[in-house]
């Protein structure tokens, strides 16, 4: 994991949140409103999570994994940097 990448989100947000099979805490977090939108990118996550931990044998290092979806006009960003990965945290710019 990076040690050097941090991200601060600040705002009114709303989440949906799952557990995966390993019992980590999976949280989609989105604008207000649009929880919605969560449904799909919530189950994935977590499928994900247990798939490559399953995959190469190691378990995911933290006890949470929290995803971020902020609208695209936030962010000061080159089209070609559309995510930004820290530890246990993962922000895409989504809503556009």
């Amino acid at each position: 994991m990076s040690t050097y990448l941090l991200v601060w989100v600040i705002g009114m947000f709303d989440y949906l949140e799952t557990t995966s099979k390993a019992g980590v805490r999976v949280r989609v977090y989105t604008p207000p409103g649009r929880k919605a939108d969560a449904e799909f990118a919530l189950p994935i996550a977590a499928q994900c999570l247990d798939f490559y931990s399953e995959f190469f044998g190691i378990p995911y290092p933290l006890k949470k994994l929290d995803l971020v979806a902020v609208h695209s006009k936030s962010l000061e960003r080159p089209p070609d940097r559309d995510a930004c990965e820290g530890d246990g945290e993962l922000g895409v710019h989504k809503f556009r």
